[in-house]
């Protein structure tokens, strides 16, 4: 795959980029002058947000100076688990089977559709090139947590609307899952469509954050393409992985051993 320079990078420096702060400093008087209550909140944001930046700029080019596997399974290691802490924090879930169910669904659609994109497709070299591994890995769990949070959260108040209907259909000799059926393919449909529309709107009505960052850092907008398409496909196929797998077993956190409904909230 083609990764040649076909553009001079235009470099911002910290006096152009004190400028930008300017900016936001302006929103700040205006939000008080107005007594719009996000003026502290704007100020906090922009602060934590350059600073978390900075810091990972930091770590980023130490760890691409000095590649090893080990530290890229590491980092891939921490995104997944603060990806699952986040979507049960976000879902606030209380069941321990619903968090394994979570766990399970993130980290089982998310690292075979990396290591298959990244060694099959891009075919990096070394396979732990961080440069390539740590953000491509980062986006594909990012989308892959938001869409199992969707369909989790679709389950979950998709049986708690329905829990009649589901009890109604257990007495007449439905399985757990079957009687759940309804639930799970609404979940399905929550879950992915969001995905589609950004699909069909790309390229036609916006233009990707990652294909943007690409072309302004000097790649050819014709690879820029190719890679966006290649972590859009990515994204969606470890999404789809995931929400299908919930639809096969979030059942089993609604159920006891004798097919009887319990609370998890």
């Amino acid at each position: 795959m083609e990764r040649c320079l076909v553009m001079n990078v235009s470099d911002i420096s910290l006096y152009n980029l004190f400028y930008a702060f300017i900016f936001i400093a302006l929103m700040i008087v205006i939000f008080n002058v107005k007594k719009i209550r996000l003026s502290k909140i704007l100020a906090y944001s922009t602060f934590r947000m350059t600073l978390q930046l900075i810091l990972v700029g930091y770590i980023l080019s130490y760890i691409f100076d000095k590649p090893s596997p080990y530290i890229t399974l590491l980092i891939l290691g921490i995104t997944e688990t603060f990806a699952i802490l986040n979507a049960i924090k976000r879902l606030n879930i209380k069941s321990k089977m619903m968090k394994k169910i979570t766990a399970i669904s993130i980290i089982s659609g998310s690292v075979v559709v990396i290591f298959y994109f990244l060694l099959a497709v891009i075919k990096i070299t070394p396979w732990y090139n961080p440069q390539f591994f740590i953000p491509i890995s980062g986006m594909v769990i990012g989308n892959t947590m938001t869409g199992v949070t969707l369909a989790i959260k679709t389950y979950m108040t998709g049986f708690k609307d329905n829990k009649e209907l589901v009890n109604g259909s257990l007495m007449i000799g439905a399985s757990p899952k079957a009687a759940t059926q309804f639930i799970a393919k609404e979940a399905i449909d929550n879950a992915l469509l969001p995905s589609l529309n950004k699909m069909f709107g790309m390229g036609i009505v916006f233009l990707p954050g990652m294909m943007t960052g690409q072309i302004l850092s000097g790649i050819s907008p014709n690879t820029a393409i190719i890679y966006q398409i290649v972590i859009m496909l990515a994204s969606f196929s470890s999404n789809a992985i995931s929400v299908i797998l919930i639809s096969e077993i979030a059942h089993m956190a609604f159920f006891n051993n004798r097919a009887q409904i319990i609370d998890i909230e």
